[in-house]
């Protein structure tokens, strides 16, 4: 079910149940089809996504449907045809970092495409993304279900899977060309072995939901081979990687349809632990507490409840005294502030409520259900219990303290910080620490190694040599290509060419012009933020400075 919100705010916001198991397709054409949009879809499992093949702005299409960013935590990657993989890289590029799912091999190739086509060396590119190498016929534990694996038959390697989740299945082809009489001449002739032959030919057609592809022949499935397939079959098949012209809808055949209204649901019962997977899912989906132990899982299993509110219905009222932290699980709720002069819509994901209970001053804002909303609550003491003896204690209580400076006006007046999301800016805020540098003072040398990057409050600071181009509110100061840690790679590596890299000096001096406030951020906090939000790194490579 879906409803529509709109507010003074000029925010539209349509709310999006996610099914336990299903599928929302994003689009269902081809490469050659200049009138549709390239195959991709989010497959639902336990009412969390994953996208496989991210058509191209993919992004804009999710918000444009309602569906929140951190619903979707994967891609599954196929293959490294330009219709398939385009959106995954665009994907990668957008907020936070996500896991990438496929075959060591397609993964490989993915890598050495995208490094030749833009310029970034392979070992920066694999640490812009969490790789998941999965094994061809052994199911992964996904959400509390599976997904297996398989080759497909096309011309350079290419996987299909299925999914199983409630005692369900839902079978996905990825390219193939699935004509039984080719296929059997290929295994007669010594191209492809017993194994292989008996695999492609036996693609589970009983499957509760199939997707199929019907590209263009001969590297694809005719029309004709699934118009022979039985009705029974038809019913639970949906063509996709198809044109809509000469689609033969006379034989019983159909295209799948885009758009969150036309999500198809397999109707499964919810198994008896999805509240704990959906909490857990919830949690880790979370920046501020992403570092929390697992062994605080158990506090937290026993510690939240659940609470809704129509929309309208004021959660709490700018100057009352905080007693609970807030998750919004479903809906979206305003937040404004007399005093602050802050408006703001916290969707799916968002938290609030945690400034008062960090400070022990009253509210700060009023916070309205926007939508109708269900949320996540944890008492006070239940809440300090989760996250004391722990980084997030500090994180959150850093956050609190920062939010009553204006540093979110300073981050809007930075062309590249005033466009990312409330997390991504909440989690910028919890590494930076207000600093005061005195008139003449030098915040750093050339030759010095780099340890810290500024983003200027106020007054005035320049590099050695260029004082006519002084650098005032919101300009970030920071060579980042020399506080970027090699280090610090989703694979581990600690090669001693890395450890000796990862100290590199200054090549600038920063003076400062006159009295001065800026927001320092430490080398390794820097780093990690960047490394989290890759599309930021890129966008920030190669720079001095970013105003």
């Amino acid at each position: 079910s879906q409803a529509k919100g709109a507010s003074s705010l000029g925010f539209n916001f349509v709310d999006f149940e996610a099914p336990l198991f299903g599928c929302t397709f994003l689009g269902t054409s081809h490469g050659f089809d200049p009138g549709g949009t390239t195959t991709g879809f989010v497959l639902w499992m336990n009412g969390r996504g994953i996208m496989v093949d991210p058509p191209p702005h993919s992004g804009a299409i999710l918000r444009s449907e309602g569906i929140p960013a951190k619903l979707i935590d994967a891609i599954i990657l196929t293959h490294c045809h330009a219709d398939h993989d385009a959106g995954t890289f665009q994907k990668i590029l957008e907020e936070s970092r996500v896991m990438v799912i496929s075959t060591p091999t397609i993964g490989a190739s993915f890598i050495r495409k995208y490094s030749a086509l833009v310029g970034l060396e392979e070992s920066l590119l694999k640490r812009l993304f969490t790789f998941q190498p999965v094994t061809i016929d052994e199911p992964m534990k996904v959400h509390g279900g599976s997904i297996r694996f398989f080759y497909s038959l096309h011309a350079i390697p290419c996987c299909g899977f299925e999914a199983t989740f409630g005692g369900k299945k839902i079978i996905y082809s990825g390219d193939t060309c699935f004509i039984p009489e080719r296929i059997q001449t290929m295994h007669e002739q010594g191209i492809i072995g017993e194994h292989r032959r008996d695999q492609l030919l036996n693609f589970n057609w009983d499957a509760d939901l199939i997707l199929h592809e019907a590209g263009v022949p001969p590297l694809h499935t005719p029309l004709s081979e699934l118009a022979k397939l039985p009705k029974d079959v038809k019913r639970r098949l949906y063509c996709v990687h198809v044109g809509l012209n000469n689609f033969p809808f006379d034989d019983g055949l159909k295209i799948a349809s885009c758009g969150i209204e036309n999500t198809v649901r397999v109707e499964v019962d919810a198994c008896h632990f999805q509240p704990a997977v959906e909490l857990v899912d919830m949690i880790g989906s979370l920046d501020i507490f992403r570092n929390l132990p697992i062994l605080k899982a158990r506090e937290i299993l026993q510690s939240y409840t659940h609470a809704t509110y129509k929309r309208g219905e004021t959660i709490f009222e700018e100057g009352s005294m905080g007693s609970s932290f807030y998750i919004i699980e479903r809906g979206a709720c305003e937040v404004a502030s007399t005093g602050h002069q802050v408006h703001k819509i916290f969707t799916m994901g968002d938290y609030f409520g945690e400034m008062s209970l960090m400070t022990g001053k009253p509210r700060w804002a009023t916070v309205t259900a926007f939508t109708d909303v269900r949320c996540l609550v944890f008492e006070k003491g239940d809440f300090y219990r989760i996250i004391l003896n722990t980084e997030v204690h500090h994180r959150m209580l850093h956050v609190a303290l920062m939010r009553m400076e204006p540093s979110w006006k300073v981050m809007a007046q930075n062309k590249l910080f005033s466009h990312m999301s409330e997390c991504q800016k909440t989690e910028l805020l919890s590494v930076m620490k207000r600093t005061q540098y005195p008139k003449g003072e030098t915040v750093w040398f050339v030759g010095q190694t780099a340890r810290i990057c500024v983003l200027v409050k106020s007054g005035s600071l320049a590099f050695e040599g260029q004082s006519e181009r002084p650098f005032t509110t919101g300009a970030f100061l920071g060579e980042v290509d020399c506080l970027l840690d090699p280090t610090h790679g989703v694979y581990g590596e600690q090669h001693d060419a890395a450890v000796a890299a990862s100290f590199r000096p200054h090549t600038t001096t920063l003076m400062v012009l006159e009295d001065s406030e800026v927001y320092l951020i430490s080398k390794d906090d820097i780093s990690s933020f960047l490394l989290y939000n890759p599309g930021i790194l890129v966008n920030a490579l190669n720079t001095y400075f970013i105003e």
